[in-house]
This record gives structure tokens, C-alpha cells and sequence, in this order.
């Protein structure tokens, strides 16, 4: 077993410069791919000429006991410096992602060290691990998401808390946070940000107790990535966005994007030698959030031909690593309870709302 990173060290790889090239390289995709998607925003991020008002009005949003408990730097940390895709590019997220999962893999230092960190908005749920023309790697997570974290793991552990108060029967027709739920999967969906603080409303008072949970969520997609590096599979998926060649076989395709989630969830779960079942239900809760979310935004975007396969089967894929980290099948259980719920009412909704 690596020695641990202390987070000093991890922190000082992390910060290691990228090569002028890398950075180009980079930038390039930047504008190939973010743009798809910051194009279909349209007015909302136009009211905002920067992403500190962004950040001010989402906060005017908040309750006022929630004001008194969270600061407005949380919230810009949430709604304002992940949503600035320039800022984001090379900036202070990426780099503590790249720290984060430095000392998820500390036997990988060497061979992460000098792997880019990026990130930005992608016109799709997925981030993507690519071999950049220096022949270096490169990360990048899709920043997209991120506005959606806070609300979306809010109202996820609301319609969990539900269920324990009613032995586990979810009232989902009746519950206003489901279909605030689906409403907030929607409008990612069709890219409808404008909505968002609508949304927000009724998804208000959002939790000040979930931010360790948040915060696994775009780790455990980072790790998803490393796993694919670190497995080898980037000879065996020809980046589309820079049109290195044809995709994969679905079947070839859905084996490696198993083989990721495995790795991802297998390394945090086990990051100590003691997993504490506190650490095992945020990470089973941050896998639900994005599974179930990722299911909803599919339904709602209508059929495609991805190249990962569906949530349903990526998460029957981990699902015995959560079983055997907490020695019970009781919270994995609720949590697929809630996930089915939410798919057998979105069409209920969708003819109701």
C-alpha cells in the first residue's frame, strides 16, 4: 500500500504547470464543445455580468435562517466561480480535484502528476478523458452539473428523510420536492437555466448538511475518469471531440465505463483502512444522486446512443461494494427504492405538470 499524500504535497503536484501546448490543446476543445451548450443559456447568463451576481441572486433565494448558517462565499463558491467557464478552465476547482484524487490514488502520483486538469461546460452529462496531441492526458470534468449540485442533493436527501418518517412509503405524486426534482432535471435536460431560480424556490430551504456528500459527487466522476487512464482503456476510446476515430461497440464500450465506476467507487469506499459507515452512506448517497439524476435528464433528453450504458445497470454494477462496506443491504435498499420511484412517476408528471 502508497504511503498517503500529505495534502501538502498532494497540493504541490496538483499545481504543477501545464505546458503551453497542453494548455492550447485544451483551450481548443474549450471552444469546440462548451460553447454548444453556453450558447443555449441565452438570457440568464446575460442578466449577470459576472459570476459573483450570479452567486448575489442566488443567495437572495435562500430562506433567511439559511443566510444566517451559509455564507455568500459557499454560494459563489457553488453558483459563481464553478459557473465561470473561464475562470474554471485552469483554475482553483480543477486543481483541487486533481489534488482530491491525488490522494485517493497515492500509488498513481507518478503517473497523474503530469496529467492536465481541466474543466468547463460539455454539452452532455459525461466528462471525458482525452490523449492530447503532445501525447500527455488530459481530465476534464464537465462543470455543467455543477450548478444543479446543492439543490439537487437537497432535495435527494428531503425525499430519503420522507421515507423514514413513513416506514418507506414515498408519497411521490403528492410530495412538492419530487417534482421539483423532476422539474430541476428538466430544465437540465433541455439546457432551460433560465428556470433555475423558479425551481430554486420550491426546492428552498435547501440543506446545509450535505455539502461533504456534494462534494463526492464530481470526485467520484474524476476517479471514473483516472480509472480509465489508469486501466489503460484510452487506447480503446477514440475521443469523438478531438476526431481521433469511430466509437467503440456499445458492448466494448459499456465494459470499460463498468470497469471505471468499479475502480471509482472501490477507491473511495476503501480510502481508509476503516471504512466508517458515515463515509459509506455519502458516497452511496453521492452515487444515487448522480445515477438517479442521470436517468431522469436521459428520459427527459429522449432516446440516444451513448456510449455508456444505463444507470439502472451501472448501478446494479457497484452495488455489492456498497453492500459489503456497510454490512447491510437496508440504505442501499431505500436508495433504489427512491431511484425506481422517481422513474415510475416521471411519466405520471410529465402528464400532470
Amino acid at each position: 500500500m502508497a504511503r498517503l499524500l500529505k495534502p501538502d504535497e498532494a497540493l504541490a503536484i496538483a499545481q504543477r504547470p501545464i505546458p503551453p501546448e497542453d494548455r492550447k490543446a485544451i483551450r481548443s476543445l474549450y471552444e469546440r464543445s462548451c460553447f454548444i451548450s453556453a450558447s443555449k443559456i441565452g438570457e440568464f447568463s446575460r442578466d449577470f455580468r459576472n459570476p459573483k451576481e450570479r452567486a448575489a441572486e442566488m443567495y437572495k433565494l435562500l430562506s433567511p435562517d439559511l443566510r444566517d448558517k451559509i455564507p455568500l462565499s459557499d454560494v459563489e463558491a457553488v453558483f459563481g466561480e464553478h459557473t465561470s467557464a473561464e475562470s474554471e478552465l485552469f483554475g482553483d476547482f480543477p486543481i483541487k480535484l486533481k489534488k482530491w484524487v491525488l490522494f485517493c490514488l497515492p500509488e498513481h502520483a507518478d503517473r497523474l502528476a503530469d496529467v492536465a486538469f481541466a474543466a468547463f461546460r460539455l454539452d452532455d452529462l459525461k466528462a471525458v478523458t482525452v490523449r492530447l496531441p503532445s501525447g500527455r492526458d488530459a481530465i476534464i470534468v464537465n462543470t455543467s452539473l455543477l450548478l444543479y449540485l446543492w439543490p439537487l442533493t437537497s432535495l435527494f436527501i428531503d425525499i430519503y428523510n420522507a421515507g423514514l418518517r413513513n416506514d418507506d412509503k414515498l408519497g411521490f405524486k403528492s410530495s412538492l420536492k419530487t417534482k421539483t426534482l423532476l422539474r430541476l432535471a428538466k430544465a437540465y435536460a433541455t439546457n432551460d437555466v433560465p428556470k433555475l431560480p423558479e425551481i430554486l424556490k420550491d426546492a428552498a430551504p435547501l440543506r446545509t448538511d450535505i455539502m461533504t456528500i456534494q462534494s463526492y459527487i464530481p470526485l467520484i466522476v474524476a476517479l471514473h475518469e483516472a480509472g480509465h487512464l489508469l486501466l489503460g482503456h484510452l487506447t480503446l476510446m477514440p475521443s469523438q471531440l478531438l476526431n481521433t476515430a469511430q466509437p467503440q461497440p456499445a458492448s466494448v464500450a459499456h465494459d470499460l465505463e463498468y470497469k471505471a465506476d468499479s475502480f471509482a467507487v472501490g477507491r473511495i469506499l476503501h480510502l481508509d483502512k476503516q471504512v466508517s459507515m458515515d463515509h459509506s452512506f455519502n458516497v452511496l448517497t453521492a452515487c444515487s444522486v448522480w445515477f438517479g439524476f442521470t436517468d431522469l435528464v436521459k428520459y427527459f433528453r429522449g432516446p440516444s446512443t451513448g456510449s455508456h450504458p444505463s444507470s439502472t445497470n451501472r448501478w446494479t454494477n457497484v452495488r455489492s461494494a456498497f453492500v459489503e462496506s456497510m454490512g447491510t443491504e437496508l440504505y442501499v435498499k431505500r436508495f433504489e427504492h427512491i431511484m425506481q420511484g422517481l422513474n415510475m412517476e416521471r411519466e405520471w408528471w410529465e402528464l400532470n405538470a
